[in-house]
Parts: C-alpha cells; sequence; structure tokens
C-alpha cells in the first residue's frame, strides 16, 4: 500500500470554522495533494459540497461520524477516525482543531508516524472544558506547530505547555483568487445606486466585528458611500439583525445573506471600494490575530484595501499602506475620501503584498524543509510504498 498523509479537522465549533473558511489549511491539504501524497480528509462538519469542489481528485473526504457536540457521540466518532489509523499506511497526521489534534494524535500513534498540529485558535479563546486538556495533552506529542502568524507562537506554546524553542513556523491564511474575478454588476444586484462607493463587511455579523458601532457611524460617511453587510443567513442571523433594525438607514446600509460561491464572493469583494477588518479585543486570540484574519487577508487577496482595527498585530496594514487602521469607528468617515482617491495605487499594493510578503508558495516551501529536517519526512517528494513490517498496529 502506498503510503498516505491523514488530515483531521474537528475544531471546537465546527460548523463556525469550516475548512473551506481557513485557507492556511485548505491550501496544506492542496499542496500535499499536488506533491503526489494520497490525502484522506477527516472533516466533522454539517455541510461539505463547497469542500469538495476545493478539494483535487487525490484527495478523499472522509465523514467518520456525525457531527456532535456531547462528550459521549465525540468519543465514538473519533473510535471510528481511529481505527484508519491501524488500516492505512500513513507517513504523517495533521491535526486541525481543539479535538482534530487529539484525534490526530491518537492515530499518529497506532501509526508511528510524525505528527503535525496546525493551530488558528488559541485554548485560551475556547471554553474551559475537558477538550482544552485534552488538546493540550496531545500537543506535547506534535512534531511541529504551524499557526497563520508566528506572532501567536509564544503564547501558543505557553497556553499549551510547551518550550519555546518547539519546532514552529506559519502557513498564511491567503486563499486562491483566480483573476479576473466573475463580473457581476453588484450594484444591481443589491440595489446600490451606481454612482455610489461601497464598503462591505463580510463574514459574521456580532458585536466581536464592532458592527453596531458601524453601523451608528454610517450617516456621517460621504454621501456616496453606502455599507454592504454580507454573511450567512439564519435563524440567529436573522434575530441579530432584526435587533439592529434602528440602526439601519434606508438607501444607505445593504443587507446580503444570499450564499455565494468562492468565486462570486471574490468579486463582491474586488468591486468594493474597502473590506471591514474590525475586532473588539476580547484577549490573545484577537490581539495577536495578526495575518489569520480570514476577512483581511481574503480582502487583499481579491486587491481590495481594509479598514481594520489599530491592533499591533494589525499594524502590517500601515506599514504596507494597505488601508487604514482605526482606533474608533467614527474615524471611518474621514478615511473614506482619502481611500476613494488612492483606490489604484491601493489595489496595487495590496495584490503585491500577498504575492510577496505573504506567499504561501514560499511559506509552505520553508515549512516542508523544517519538517524534513525535523521529522525526516520530505513531504515534497511522491510518496513510496514501505513495508508491512513498518507500518503501524498494535
Amino acid at each position: 500500500m502506498s503510503e498516505r498523509i491523514g488530515f483531521v479537522h474537528y475544531p471546537h465549533w465546527p460548523d463556525h470554522a469550516r475548512l473551506e473558511t481557513m485557507p492556511f489549511a485548505l491550501q496544506s491539504v492542496r499542496a500535499l495533494n499536488r506533491a503526489g501524497w494520497p490525502v484522506d480528509l477527516f472533516v466533522w462538519q454539517s455541510q461539505t459540497s463547497a469542500l469538495q469542489e476545493a478539494l483535487g481528485p487525490g484527495v478523499w473526504l472522509r465523514e467518520p461520524g456525525r457531527l456532535a457536540l456531547s462528550l459521549p457521540k465525540r468519543l465514538q466518532s473519533y473510535g471510528h477516525a481511529l481505527r484508519y489509523g491501524f488500516a492505512r499506511n500513513y507517513r504523517c497526521l495533521f491535526g486541525l482543531g481543539q479535538i482534530g489534534i487529539f484525534v490526530a494524535s491518537a492515530m499518529a500513534r497506532v501509526a508511528h508516524c510524525p505528527l503535525v498540529y496546525l493551530n488558528d485558535e488559541l485554548p485560551s479563546g475556547c471554553p474551559d472544558t475537558v477538550w482544552r486538556r485534552m488538546e493540550r495533552r496531545a500537543a506535547q506529542r506534535a512534531d511541529f506547530i504551524v499557526t497563520p502568524d508566528s506572532c501567536r507562537n509564544p503564547q501558543l506554546l505557553t497556553e499549551l505547555g510547551l518550550a519555546q524553542d518547539t519546532p514552529a513556523c506559519a502557513l498564511y491564511n491567503v486563499p486562491v483568487v483566480d483573476h479576473p474575478v466573475p463580473s457581476i454588476d453588484w450594484r444591481r444586484r443589491l440595489g446600490i445606486p451606481h454612482d455610489r462607493h461601497y464598503v462591505v463587511h463580510a463574514g459574521s455579523v456580532a458585536d466581536w466585528a464592532q458592527v453596531p458601532e458601524v453601523l451608528a457611524t454610517v450617516p456621517y460617511w460621504p454621501q456616496d458611500v453606502v455599507l454592504v453587510l454580507h454573511s450567512r443567513g439564519g435563524e440567529a442571523g436573522d434575530r441579530y439583525r432584526r435587533q439592529l433594525g434602528h440602526l439601519g438607514i434606508e438607501g444607505r446600509v445593504f443587507w446580503s445573506t444570499e450564499p455565494l460561491s468562492e468565486p462570486a464572493l471574490h468579486s463582491l469583494l474586488a468591486a468594493s471600494l474597502a473590506s471591514l477588518g474590525l475586532y473588539r479585543n476580547s484577549g490573545p486570540n484577537i490581539d495577536l490575530i495578526g495575518y489569520s484574519s480570514g476577512k483581511i487577508m481574503r480582502s487583499l487577496a481579491c486587491g481590495t484595501p481594509v479598514i481594520a482595527s489599530a491592533i499591533g498585530s494589525l499594524d502590517f496594514v500601515t506599514q504596507h499602506a494597505l488601508g487604514v487602521q482605526v482606533t474608533h469607528p467614527a474615524e471611518i468617515a474621514g478615511a473614506l475620501p482619502g481611500l476613494i482617491a488612492e483606490r489604484e495605487a491601493l489595489r496595487e499594493r495590496c495584490r503585491r503584498f500577498i504575492g510577496t510578503v505573504v506567499s504561501f508558495p514560499s511559506a509552505w516551501k520553508s515549512f516542508t524543509h523544517r519538517f524534513g529536517e525535523v521529522a525526516g519526512v520530505d513531504l515534497d517528494a511522491p510518496p513510496q510504498r514501505r513495508p508491512a513490517s513498518e507500518r503501524g498496529g498494535m
């Protein structure tokens, strides 16, 4: 049997962290597949159609069990996944998510292969449950730690109880955006006057994203700029939108809740004046968000500047002139004329930044080189057949 890669994705909140919304992980699966590795991808999420479309022919989507929140049911699906560790010829296991690293760690032990932990959520950002303790124990068996931004590594290693010299690196959270993006008349589609610019918030509509504060500032924006809020609908989203009804302004705030394909989402972002990347600083997970911000990195990959929070880890926005940072949403109104005047120059800088400073291919090459030195596995080389005597088992 040819060697394979096992990739386990099981976050604490499965449907709020779907793999297709985590480019640093999805691109890792694609890179392994391009190198010729067959990949068994274990996922626990209710919708997998978009993920299936994003995968290559050498990736096998495994759904080991039903999505569950209770400990007994999660352990039952864990046991199902563990059987693959005995049966498959794994050369390396990747674990993503608080529960994913626990499952991948057990599979790596029975397969006698190295373990990589991909993390984009600091343990302190998750509830203090048994899973946090299990994550810590499993991560201590990892041969390598990967995050979307190296600024997060010291804090993560501390929270996991690992030495600061534990092998670790960053794989940037940059999505693949095929240019040119689809040409869609978003103004007509959303009912926006054609002589208006629009700023877009694409992602969770929630307090932590400063949505109420932004809505309160829209009346003070230039008259030719409107706000578009794009997010998945659903009962919870509709309820939150109703709660914000008193902040809506006819003709200035537009809602988009229709599910979009990835190319359509990129089109929406590319046609906007700017994208919002605002956060309430609720602790280390946000304070060190940096390149792990999916909203910001996706916007830049589409060539669209960002309006970001004045958090230290987001200072690259100012340093590379990729938009503006604001301490208070009230500052957005004063920043918009400059974004309009410098639009083309900003867009060019965004595209250049994505292709150079945060190039995923360059980061992947660095990771595979270091991982080869640490674990003795060349992830850039095609897999080989291993003798049965070298495979995992009891």
